[in-house]
């Protein structure tokens, strides 16, 4: 009897120690969950684009010329709610847009305006020649002649159409003599000061009546600077 007890006990302790390592080890021998077989879908986010002025203005525009705006979104590779966000920002783009265009305008105006570049150049020959025969100079018939050498070079050829409204009166001023001195490195160049200390008559007449001839009637020969200096005024 004791024999049988001792090996129920033993068998009784078994099947406990097998259960328990059963509950233990259940969790780790679970079976892996199968792979579904539904493609995974991508989420793919739309990336953050920056407009330029010129493309909002645009933008705007297509808006109020009765775009949906899907099909704004669509054109711009944007998403609906920035669309929505730049049309309320309209007065703050319109502002934006006057300004930037009118400095892009400046710039036209000044890279585009040839007629002062070619009287610059012609002014140059001018005055070198002048300082070759010692004519005295001041700065009233200077700055007189480089407007007659405009008005007749603007006059002789038509404006670009580009530019022909943004182009403004040459004037000739002190400050774009000064420029023009440094532009043409004419620190040589002596210009007394009102036409006190300088025969102005016969300055006036040589500018009016003598080199015009001479130009005229080609008589003149330039040295090789002068030479290319014309050269691409004209040619």
């Amino acid at each position: 009897m004791a024999s049988k007890r001792r090996n129920m006990f033993h068998k009784n302790k078994t099947q406990e120690t097998t259960e328990k390592e059963d509950i233990y080890l259940s969790p780790m021998m679970a079976p892996k969950r199968a792979a579904s077989s539904k493609p995974s879908q991508d989420k793919t986010k739309c990336q953050r684009k920056m407009l330029t002025i010129q493309e909002k203005v645009r933008l705007l525009d297509m808006i109020k010329d009765g775009k949906k705006i899907v099909e704004v979104a669509y054109h711009f590779n944007l998403n609906k709610p920035t669309v929505r966000y730049t049309c309320k920002e309209e007065r703050k783009i319109c502002a934006t847009a006057s300004i930037t265009f009118n400095k892009e305008a400046k710039r036209v105006v000044t890279s585009r305006n040839k007629f002062t570049i070619k009287t610059k150049s012609v002014l140059a020959v001018w005055i070198n020649n002048c300082r070759k025969k010692n004519i005295p100079l001041d700065s009233i018939v200077v700055w007189e002649k480089a407007r007659q050498l405009y008005q007749r070079l603007s006059a002789d050829k038509p404006r670009p159409e580009s530019s022909s409204t943004m182009c403004v009166d040459f004037t000739a001023s002190k400050g774009w003599f000064k420029k023009f001195q440094k532009r043409y490195q004419l620190k040589s160049v002596v210009l007394h000061g009102e036409a006190a200390s300088a025969d102005q008559s016969e300055a006036e007449d040589y500018v009016n009546d003598t080199f015009q001839k001479i130009l005229e009637e080609g008589e003149y020969h330039p040295d090789m600077d002068e030479k290319n200096a014309f050269q691409n005024i004209y040619f």
